[in-house]
This record gives structure tokens, sequence and C-alpha cells, in this order.
């Protein structure tokens, strides 16, 4: 599987950061992106934040030290 790339954003008037929200997981470019940024900043999101999935399930035994 490929990686997705996802981009998360908060809502205009929202400022605490555990409010964001998955904005989009199409892109594919740096072209993508920008257009997909470019678009939400004009529709009043703000704070940005990339990051990609491959398709690997968590191990959440890492976490909990297990």
């Amino acid at each position: 599987m490929a990686n997705e790339i996802l981009i998360y954003a908060i809502r205009e008037g929202e400022a605490r950061p555990f409010m964001e929200e998955l904005i989009s997981t199409q892109c594919k470019t740096k072209e993508e992106i920008t257009k997909v940024v470019t678009e939400a900043k004009q529709a009043g999101w703000h704070s940005f934040r990339l990051s990609t999935y491959d398709g690997t399930p968590p191990d959440f035994t890492k976490v909990i030290n297990i």
C-alpha cells in the first residue's frame, strides 16, 4: 500500500489544538497539498498538520510497555 498523506486543520474560531480535524486524505503531490491548504485557508481553517499513513496497524503493546 502506498503512503497516504493526511492533512489536519483547525476550524475558524477554534484555538484548542486537540480540536483539529482530518480535512483530506486524497493528496499525492506537493501541488495537491498546496491546493488543499490554500482552499482551506480561504474557508477559514488554520494550524495545518501533515501526516503520513502506510497502512500498517499500530502496535499498542509498544505504547503501554508490555
